[in-house]
């Protein structure tokens, strides 16, 4: 079982690149591989059944997690702005998870492309905490007094997500 990396992603940028990505995400539950597609010649290499398969090395190496996101959670719909200059723009902002840290990649790649990328992420298990943005990463170890407030508020919320659920999810 992976330690899960929890993160609120906002997406801002050119109206028909966000929109693609807000309907990939919310529709067939892909973003990673939206923005940064396993290569052919990886999907098609052959798995000889020992270690791990040529696209899970993929995944890891260039996307920074095994599985593109799950437990996905759309807080706010896509938005179309009415500003036309020098192009028109859209929004929204979600919540997932990915398997043991953050995608990073995609977020660089996204800024890259002129998309605007904004997340904020906590690695259960690691104590870690990390942002992203304008193009920049930021991460810390959270301290004690930090995690005892967040596993109050855990409990006062329960807030407790059942891993077998999340796992059967990231799997389909």
């Amino acid at each position: 079982m992976p330690n899960w990396c929890d993160q609120e992603v906002y997406i801002h940028g050119e109206t028909s690149m966000v929109t693609h990505l807000y309907w990939e995400l919310k529709e067939r539950k892909r973003f990673c591989d939206v923005v940064l597609p396993i290569p052919l010649e990886v999907i098609g290499q052959p798995f000889d059944g020992k270690g791990t398969s040529p696209q899970y090395n993929w995944r890891c190496d260039n996307w920074n997690t095994k599985w593109d996101v799950t437990n996905i959670q759309i807080m706010e719909e896509i938005v179309h702005g009415d500003d036309h200059y020098p192009m028109p723009t859209s929004y929204f902002r979600f919540k997932c998870w990915t398997a043991w840290d953050a995608p990073i990649p995609v977020w660089e790649k996204l800024h890259e492309m002129g998309i605007e990328v904004q997340a904020e992420y906590e690695v259960e298990g690691c104590d870690v905490v990390g942002e992203f943005t304008l193009g920049e990463h930021h991460c810390r170890t959270l301290t004690d007094e930090e995690i005892k407030e967040r596993e109050a508020r855990w409990e006062e919320e329960n807030t407790f997500v059942r891993y077998e659920e999340v796992i059967k999810n990231a799997e389909s």
